[in-house]
C-alpha cells in the first residue's frame, strides 16, 4: 500500500478536442492547434491505454506502470507525475476534478 500523495485525487482524461491514433505501439496526437505529439515510449503507450478506459489519478496511472512493468510504486509515481504534467502543459490531457479541500 502506498501513502497518499497531494493531488491523487485530481483526476486526468485524454483532451476530447485532440486526435489520438496508436500505431504500432506508438501514439500520435494532433492538438487544438494541429500541433503532431508523437509518444514511442511502451511506458507512455500504456498511460495512454490507460485513460482511453477512462479518467484516472496520477497514483493509479503509477499504479498500472507497477503492475505491467514490476517497477516500485514511488518511482512510476515521479515519473507519471512529469509526464503528466508535460501532457497537461501540452494540452493533451485535461484535469476533470480539483481536489478536496484544495
Amino acid at each position: 500500500m502506498h501513502r497518499r500523495q497531494p493531488g491523487d485525487n485530481v483526476k486526468y482524461q485524454l483532451n476530447p478536442d485532440a486526435a489520438f491514433r496508436e500505431v504500432a505501439g506508438e501514439v500520435f496526437v494532433v492538438t487544438s492547434d494541429r500541433a503532431l505529439h508523437q509518444f514511442t515510449n511502451a511506458t507512455a503507450t500504456t498511460v495512454f491505454r490507460t485513460l482511453r478506459v477512462g479518467p484516472a489519478t496520477v497514483g493509479a496511472l503509477a499504479t498500472e506502470l507497477g503492475r505491467h512493468y514490476e517497477v516500485d510504486y514511488n518511482r512510476a509515481l515521479t515519473d507519471v507525475s512529469s509526464f503528466v504534467a508535460t501532457l497537461v502543459e501540452r494540452d493533451i490531457l485535461a484535469p476533470i476534478s480539483a481536489p478536496v479541500g484544495g
